[in-house]
């Protein structure tokens, strides 16, 4: 784990809706592999890109209550177990689960909709002040090594949680509070009804700062390799325009880094132009993990002039418009621009072959 960060205090509860049990586990001195998973989930938590970010929806939820306790004892036990305030949370953390289970639990007909897990609490501080951070770590199966045999517990390698990190200011007000979540998108259960929170940035606003910082930071790319610029553009566009989920970091790392430019030379200015979109969320200020709003994006129609009396206008959601329009030359070295077309459009048009 990073040397920054200082580990204060810990508690560790096991969580079972089904059951309706809540068990702290206490965490031996010794236990010198649940102290290092403990660690590496925190480092692990602290490096995740894929977070959002959220305000407290009032000073007096049970959460802000318990934060100002943390906050002013430093620390989560009294007496060698888990704070009333840190149990407390433990708790309500069963009873939303259980509440939840019962709402929407038949939508998961084959399983259950939330699992046996277990329900971490930190409080760290680093060079930046003070923090708290609690996780909800699913428990997974696996087979024992020795006899094969099916057992539950908590997965090393790959782990699947949800966690909530606050950080205070000099005083103890909460500074920021960031929500992350291994699924797709973060629990609206998680956020909005265990941590009583509420999102500081809609999924809409989200959506169309970001793709409208996209576009602009590629705008340089358009004057050294205007083709490559058009298909990043369309491609980031359709990208903003389809229904689910947005990783900005994923799609970073598989529309814009995994590009190959055609236009070689635009390479290092290509760099610098990815480098920047990287830091986008913390430069713009939107969340790097919310739910698309296609109809948020800014970007429908765009107009070329092809000559002074022809121009093309193409929809600017065309995730592979390389493969729809492109420029090409005739043998006597005559530059023309091919679209793509169905039959009744080439009709309206005289036929020539390439020549």
């Amino acid at each position: 784990m990073s040397t920054s960060y200082n580990v204060i205090s810990n508690v560790l509860h096991h969580i079972d809706a089904e059951t309706g049990t809540c068990n702290e586990i206490v965490i031996e001195v010794g236990a010198e592999a649940l102290q290092n998973y403990l660690k590496d989930l925190l480092f692990e938590i602290q490096q995740r890109p894929q977070k959002r970010e959220f305000r407290m929806a009032s000073t007096t939820t049970e959460f802000a209550t318990a934060l100002s306790n943390f906050f002013e004892v430093r620390s989560l036990v009294n007496d060698e177990v888990a704070s009333p305030a840190a149990s407390s949370l433990a708790a309500r953390l069963l009873r939303i689960e259980e509440a939840t289970e019962k709402k929407y639990g038949h939508l998961k007909k084959d399983r259950r909709l939330l699992n046996k897990g277990s329900f971490l609490q930190f409080v760290f501080e680093g060079h930046d002040g003070l923090h708290y951070l609690g996780v909800k770590v699913e428990h997974q199966f696996f087979l024992d090594e020795s006899d094969f045999s099916r057992r539950a517990g908590i997965g090393e390698s790959h782990k699947i949680y949800k966690a909530c990190k606050v950080s205070f200011d000099e005083v103890g007000n909460v500074a920021s509070a960031l929500v992350f979540d291994t699924n797709s998108s973060p629990s609206a259960y998680w956020w909005n009804d265990f941590w009583e929170m509420v999102e500081v940035r809609t999924d809409s606003y989200n959506t169309n700062i970001a793709i409208s910082a996209v576009v602009k930071a590629l705008g340089p790319l358009k004057k050294v390799a205007p083709a490559d610029y058009t298909v990043l553009r369309n491609a980031s566009v359709a990208a903003f325009k389809r229904v689910g989920d947005m990783d900005f970091d994923a799609f970073v790392s598989d529309v814009i880094e995994g590009y190959e430019l055609s236009e070689k030379a635009a390479s290092s200015k290509f760099k610098d132009i990815v480098k920047k979109i990287k830091e986008l969320p913390a430069t713009r200020k939107f969340d790097s993990h919310f739910t698309l709003v296609p109809s948020s994006v800014s970007f429908k129609k765009l107009t070329l002039p092809l000559t002074g009396e022809i121009s093309v206008t193409f929809n600017e959601d065309i995730s592979n418009i390389d493969d729809k329009i492109w420029s090409s030359s005739t043998v006597d070295g005559k530059g023309v621009v091919i679209v793509e077309a169905d039959k009744s459009a080439l009709s309206r048009f005289k036929y020539k072959p390439m020549g």
